[in-house]
């Protein structure tokens, strides 16, 4: 597999199937405008960027803005049975290295085109980032500490969701190649992405009106919650059958707190006051040791580098 993609998404892709088996090769393109975008970047965080997602591949730089780099470019896409890019559209044209350019030379290659909005269309162009299209897919109107208010989650989900869709896309045309012997042209958009597991959410709201999906996953009951631990720290319950709310309440001495499992998460309920109080009565970690010897779905929200 040819990697020619930048930032997440399209490395993404490739590391996963890499970790599968698949021989990546990964282009670094030697020129001026990436250097100087590098240079104005977050340095270190560009380093794991890379350690992580261009782990265990092949590297080779190339300067497409030469014949030599050119040259290079287009004799290992004619040997490669995939090819993945996150230009936008129209970059790979310039430099001859399209689909249709490389299928003249190798008519059974997967050839994947990541991008944001596809490759057609009014946004085709469009500079966006993942917040970007989250906000527009509607994932970022569910990630909310109230009603009016998002927030900005340190995890870039579209870019992830995005480059898992096109390893998959990628593991199906390569099925269908065997069948077929044909390659295939695969142009996959961030965006259409991470707005596919927003479907429930779009029903939802077509028919009921309310955008915040599932009511008993969207933090409106008390058994399906987030709450603030002794220490400033939080776990999370997702107690929504009524064995394992049984088994809570059994577990923490509050019988009487059995009746109110799919009561709402309000000021106005007794019960939900009474269950803020009581996960402020104990530290994180001793919330952990009870959601391991009670079977209740408790578990503790942790930090990169914790272990449950």
């Amino acid at each position: 597999m040819l990697d020619f993609s930048r930032y997440i998404p399209g490395p993404y892709a490739s590391s996963l199937l890499a970790e599968n088996g698949a021989e990546i090769i990964q282009v670094e393109l030697d020129s001026s405008s990436m250097k100087k975008s590098l240079q104005t970047a977050h340095l270190e965080d560009l380093e794991s960027v890379d350690k992580v997602l261009n782990r265990g591949k092949k590297r080779v730089s190339l300067d497409l803005r030469s014949e030599e780099g050119i040259r290079e470019a287009i004799e290992l896409a004619e040997k490669s049975d995939v090819i993945i890019e996150s230009f936008r559209p129209g970059v790979m044209a310039h430099f001859g290295l399209d689909y249709e350019s490389i299928r003249k030379i190798n008519e059974q290659v997967v050839y994947c085109s990541l991008s944001g909005y596809g490759q057609n269309g009014e946004y085709a162009r469009f500079g966006s980032h993942d917040l970007n299209y989250m906000a527009l897919s509607g994932v970022l109107s569910q990630m909310k500490i109230s009603d009016k208010v998002p927030v900005l989650p340190s995890v870039t989900i579209a870019d992830y969701f995005g480059g898992s869709y096109a390893s998959v896309q990628i593991l199906a045309a390569l099925v269908e190649r065997s069948r077929t012997g044909q390659g295939k042209y695969l142009d996959i958009a961030l965006l259409d992405g991470v707005h596919s597991i927003m479907g429930i959410h779009e029903h939802i709201a077509s028919q009921q009106g309310k955008h915040d999906g599932i009511s008993l996953l969207n933090g409106n009951v008390i058994s399906y919650q987030i709450y603030e631990t002794k220490d400033g720290r939080h776990v999370a319950l997702a107690a929504i059958e009524e064995k394992f709310w049984r088994n809570f309440c059994e577990g923490i001495g509050k019988i009487d707190l059995i009746n109110s499992h799919m009561t709402a998460a309000n000021e106005e309920n007794e019960a939900y006051i009474e269950m803020i109080a009581l996960f402020k009565n104990r530290e994180m970690t001793q919330w952990a040791e009870f959601g391991r010897k009670v079977d209740c779905c408790l578990t503790p929200i942790l930090y990169p580098g914790e272990q449950f």
